[in-house]
């Protein structure tokens, strides 16, 4: 690095032959002042120090006075000399170049040194060397240049604003969150991130905090709640804090504000399904308190002495086989609605079933329920169906459901039918009743929990959403029809399985990642 007149050689003769002296004054204020300053002749002996400089060195007045600059310090790099020749040239030099300086106590120092020529009233009497103690302002800049970093990459919006309510400062965080950029938000009131209707109630808020002691404080407090206005007329929730300085006499206002609407709605969730739990825990209770009362029933019936104790017998342990089946059902339905919420798949067992076999085992384990009900149940199976490639005991779990909700919604002395038919290369298989859905019902029935009444026990909401993932996993696909004209009909479809080359009898289907070996 060159410095200024770093090749200029000076004479350290005065001109005129007689020695220059500095004016008294210039000495007392060298030697009082509270700056660490050395004034030097022409050959840099020292003429007169502060106390501070003495106190830099640890160096007592008669240590330096009357000594050479380059014997106190023979140290002293070339470059700084060119400097010190320079100025005795008349130049003024101001070193901008913050340097580290550790004292002789042991202190570290940041220094700014200037470096000028003094004259008496001929000539160059030699120079003035000033050092300017930046420790502080430089660790101040430090200071403000890690917030400024911090403000900047900050997530949160982190906006000030001034007594008037004029927009300060902006940050990144602020922009993304807002929609302006910081150029558009400076200057402007902050009413253009505060939605309409709160308005008034918030700039009442800021200014009851302003006028108060706390020098901080959430902006919720008291419950108040708070919102965000985005530059697209978006509102949002937001959580606030502020806090206030006073800069110059002046109050700053500073608020660091953050987005919570994914939290928000996490929140809403969460209470959702804590409702919709503590509904279907009310439900399940509801359903398994049926069946059991209708087991302890049949139980004190097969206690009772008398008549014909055989058939009693009979007809008591088959309702309490039919209610231990209800329970039963519900119970997996839970295990099934678990697994499902835990992320997991549907356990299937696949292999080649005949369609009609497996719809003649669906009509006899209903058999009772149909005769105890008001409704007469018609079945039509194709002819010639080819076996379809399915988990049998999940396909009955469907007829369970999708036949027990036709018995239960049908409306008395109606028909019930049960169709089976082929389509590109699938089983269709189809549930009719004379029960008419809402058209407002009909895209929530495969909801889980849903229920078209809350009033409604009849069920705890599960069935229909457990009937579609078991459909899925056998990648077919469910949907239902209903109006006044034709009723209510659900539709599932099955693939069929695939029969292998020259073994008329094996058959192949496509298994699920899920499925057991």
């Amino acid at each position: 690095m060159e410095w200024p007149g770093q090749h200029l050689e000076v004479d350290a003769v005065p001109q005129s032959g007689r020695e220059p002296r500095p004016a008294p004054q210039l000495v007392d204020f060298i030697r009082l002042g509270p700056a660490s300053v050395a004034l030097f002749d022409r050959a840099m002996n020292y003429l007169a120090v502060s106390s501070s400089w003495l106190k830099a060195f640890g160096r007592g007045h008669a240590d330096l006075v009357g000594r050479n600059h380059y014997d106190v310090l023979p140290d002293i790099p070339e470059a700084w000399k060119a400097v010190h020749q320079a100025a005795l040239a008349g130049e003024n030099v101001r070193h901008d170049r913050e340097e580290s300086w550790v004292r002789a106590d042991g202190v570290e120092q940041w220094l700014r040194w200037t470096v000028l020529p003094w004259r008496d009233e001929h000539e160059i009497g030699g120079i003035i060397i000033s050092a300017e103690d930046v420790t502080y302002e430089r660790a101040l800049r430090m200071s403000e240049a890690t917030l400024r970093g911090m403000v900047s990459v900050s997530a949160d919006a982190i906006i000030s604003h001034d007594a008037e309510g004029n927009i300060t400062m902006f940050n990144e965080g602020a922009e993304k969150i807002f929609g302006y950029a910081a150029a558009e938000a400076l200057g402007k009131p902050l009413d253009i991130l505060i939605p309409e209707r709160v308005r008034s109630a918030h700039l009442q808020h800021v200014a009851a905090f302003s006028a108060g002691a706390d020098a901080a404080r959430p902006m919720y407090h008291r419950g108040a709640s708070i919102f965000g206005f985005r530059k697209n007329g978006e509102e949002f929730p937001a959580d606030a804090a502020i806090s206030k300085v006073d800069v110059d006499g002046k109050k700053l206002l500073t608020v660091i504000l953050r987005d919570i609407t994914e939290r928000e709605l996490l929140h809403r969730a969460l209470e959702g399904a804590i409702h919709a739990r503590d509904e279907v825990l009310g439900i399940v209770a509801h359903d398994l308190r049926n069946p059991l009362n209708g087991i302890l029933l049949s139980l004190q019936l097969l206690r009772r002495p008398g008549g014909e104790p055989e058939r009693r017998g009979m007809t008591s342990l088959d309702h309490i086989r039919r209610a231990s089946l209800r329970m039963n059902r519900l119970i997996q339905d839970l295990l099934d609605v678990a697994r499902l919420e835990g992320g997991q798949r549907l356990t299937m067992n696949r292999q080649a079933a005949s369609p009609a076999r497996l719809v003649a085992e669906v009509v006899e384990e209903h058999k009772g329920r149909l005769a105890a009900s008001k409704h007469e149940l018609h079945v039509n199976v194709a002819t010639d169906l080819p076996d379809i490639w399915a988990d049998t005991d999940r396909i009955h779990q469907v007829f369970d459901n999708l036949l027990g909700n036709a018995l239960k919604f049908a409306p008395s002395n109606t028909g019930i039918a049960l169709v089976v038919s082929q389509d590109n290369g699938e089983a269709v298989f189809r549930v009719t009743n004379a029960s008419i859905i809402a058209p407002n019902v009909l895209p929530h029935l495969f909801e889980r929990f849903w229920k078209g009444s809350k009033a409604d026990l009849r069920g705890a909401g599960l069935g229909l959403s457990i009937v579609k993932h078991i459909v899925d996993a056998h990648d077919g696909r469910i949907w239902v029809e209903s109006g006044p004209e034709h009723g209510t009909t659900f539709s599932f479809t099955v693939p069929l399985a695939k029969p292998v080359v020259g073994h008329p009898t094996a058959h192949v289907g496509l298994p699920l990642v899920n499925e057991k070996p």
